[in-house]
């Protein structure tokens, strides 16, 4: 998130709840701050007080992102227009909210591809490479 904007990075998608800490607007060169497919309020509280350990963490953000469709399908349709980079102010992204929400966009994604039997759609792309699902 506080890293320079690449020139690969097509759109760049915050996906925080909250704004981070001492980043302006206008040097953080967002082109959507998408507060909607994050973990909600509780989920992110108990997360980050220890109340839930990330295995615990995981279904739970995945049954909140289960009942957000029109977000998602926003998210979707720029991903279909080409790379997104998806940000988060978190320190460590493997454990963080940014895995589920790639998975959940990529079974979404190709879901689409399948019942449509079109070109598949290009991949989620991030500031920093992870693989969590792989």
């Amino acid at each position: 998130m506080y890293d320079a904007a690449q020139s690969d990075d097509g759109k760049r998608v915050l996906a925080d709840r909250l704004w981070p800490r001492g980043l302006s607007k206008t040097k953080a060169q967002i082109d959507l701050w998408c507060q909607a497919v994050c973990p909600s309020t509780k989920l992110r509280q108990q997360y980050h007080r220890g109340e839930l350990s990330y295995a615990e963490f995981v279904p739970a953000y995945q049954a909140e992102l289960a009942e957000l469709d029109q977000p998602l399908l926003e998210l979707m349709r720029m991903i279909r227009q080409g790379p997104i980079t998806l940000l988060s102010a978190v320190k460590d992204l493997q454990q963080s909210h940014l895995p589920v929400l790639q998975h959940e966009l990529i079974q979404r994604l190709h879901a689409e591809d399948v019942a449509a039997s079109d070109e598949p759609s290009s991949p989620v792309c991030y500031g920093k490479q992870f693989n969590h699902w792989d």
